[in-house]
């Protein structure tokens, strides 16, 4: 049987993406090209931070702890956002939801085993930018394994505390056992376990004890992960609304682009998102704050987890829209101008969510209103980054895969652009253009680039 949902799995996926990739030979190739590119791109954006954060390690302690407490927020939202995301037996459709087949047996082969291979991929790309960073350590290369493994270990425990969490919320007992036992085993890794054991590696201490210990912290949280979701209860279905038509002044622009904020902000899936990783980023702000680098440095690590969570509302607008283009579709308005409007809506979303996030991590982490504006304009090249990902490759509510192939896209998208446009803005300050406005340009480009994409695509499926 399990054997029979893994290939059924593999075949559904496989099934969604042949025709988008033959209909669209240029996402076909933008996907292959990425495949080729990452690793590289990674090893290049890995010997520019080494370059930078090197000599830190080596003089300040703090900033080796920051550092691989920074990878495991990421980490620990990723893996939130994934096992908060993962449908389930849904995976397979309708037709198969009651079929007898047995809740672990599911949770393995729908859930864990394509996340693997995600994950495994993720682990790839990080240790292609970790490596070169720890060759300029005093740890060396081998002190990269442990901050891996480290990273890993916060992605399952995010995850198992993402679905116990879940599980809790809907009445489960199991889910709020394994909730006390991931905050248990989370405060251990951070207080006296495989984070402080890292950072000490990278300082040149023992690589392999502070390995093992992160790896038995992997096991055990993918356990705890497990038993949440094999208990976790079916999720209720929402009530029925009946909503009256009211004109909007404006015309069909501002009217779609309110139907997309609408239509985003009824997800369960994505309130999940935003609260699970806002909630990470500011716990992570706090432990950073009191005592490991300081407010400003937990403010700026702490905000990533926001920044991720928040990205998954551009990243879901392409497909939200397709599942309501039912109703857009029937509009007079030509179909690239409300895509365009829609596009926009959906970054307004996502840019008020992260001010907001960051409001709350301020609170835990005071820092200048700079960093906040830095971050605000962090976020614009990643949601721009995110609207052309979710373009190319669609997001939907019931395919784990689509998810994890969209923030894949997203992933190398953001890791070129980050590369590209500092390079643009080198080259335009050694130009003598304005700093802000070299700045600004850059910011602005993603966002076209998002918005763009979102156009094009509306105008294929208008002809």
């Amino acid at each position: 049987m399990s054997s029979a949902l893994a290939s059924a799995a593999a075949r559904c996926a496989w099934r969604r993406a042949r025709p988008l990739l033959a209909a669209n030979p240029l996402v076909a190739g933008l996907a292959a090209l990425a495949v080729a590119t990452t690793p590289a791109l990674a090893v290049l954006a890995g010997r520019r931070l080494g370059e930078a954060l090197g000599p830190d390690v080596a003089r300040d302690e703090n900033i080796a702890v920051a550092l691989v407490l920074g990878v495991a927020l990421a980490a620990a939202a990723a893996g939130a956002l994934a096992a908060l995301g993962a449908p389930g037996i849904a995976f397979l459709g309708s037709q198969l939801r009651a079929a007898p087949v047995a809740p672990l047996q599911t949770f393995v082969c729908l859930t864990l085993a394509p996340l693997g291979v995600a994950a495994a991929a993720a682990l790839l790309v990080l240790g292609c930018v970790l490596v070169p960073v720890a060759a300029a350590t005093p740890g060396g290369v081998v002190a990269a394994a442990p901050v891996l493994l480290a990273g890993l270990a916060a992605g399952a425990l995010g995850a198992a505390a993402g679905e116990s969490v879940l599980g809790a919320a809907r009445g489960s007992a199991a889910g709020a056992i394994v909730a006390v036992a991931v905050a248990g085993v989370g405060a251990l890794a951070v207080l006296a376990g495989p984070l402080g054991s890292a950072a000490t590696a990278l300082r040149g201490g023992a690589a392999a004890g502070a390995a093992a210990e992160a790896g038995l912290v992997a096991v055990v949280a993918g356990g705890l992960w497990a038993l949440a979701a094999v208990r976790r209860p079916e999720e209720r279905p929402a009530p029925a609304r009946v909503r009256a038509v009211v004109p909007v002044r404006g015309g069909a622009c501002v009217a779609s682009a309110i139907v997309a904020v609408k239509l985003l902000g009824r997800r369960r899936e994505l309130r999940r998102a935003v609260a699970a990783t806002g909630g990470a980023a500011v716990a992570g702000a706090a432990a950073l704050a009191h005592g490991l680098g300081g407010p400003e440095a937990g403010f700026t690590l702490a905000a990533g987890a926001a920044l991720l969570g928040c990205a998954a509302v551009p990243v879901a607008a392409h497909g939200v829209d397709r599942e309501a283009a039912w109703l857009a579709d029937a509009s007079p308005a030509p179909a690239a101008r409300r895509a365009a409007a829609a596009a926009l809506g959906a970054l307004a979303l996502a840019l008020a969510l992260l001010a907001l996030s960051l409001g709350a991590v301020r609170l835990a982490a005071p820092a200048p209103w700079r960093q906040a504006a830095a971050l605000l304009g962090a976020g614009c090249v990643l949601f721009g980054a995110a609207l052309a990902a979710g373009t190319l490759f669609p997001w939907r509510r019931d395919g784990v895969v689509d998810q994890l192939a969209a923030f894949a896209a997203l992933g190398a998208l953001v890791l070129a652009l980050w590369l590209a446009l500092g390079e643009l803005v080198r080259r335009s300050t050694d130009a003598g253009l304005p700093g802000v406005a070299a700045t600004g340009v850059a910011l602005a480009l993603p966002t076209l680039l998002g918005i763009g994409t979102s156009t094009w695509a509306a105008s294929r499926r208008g002809r």
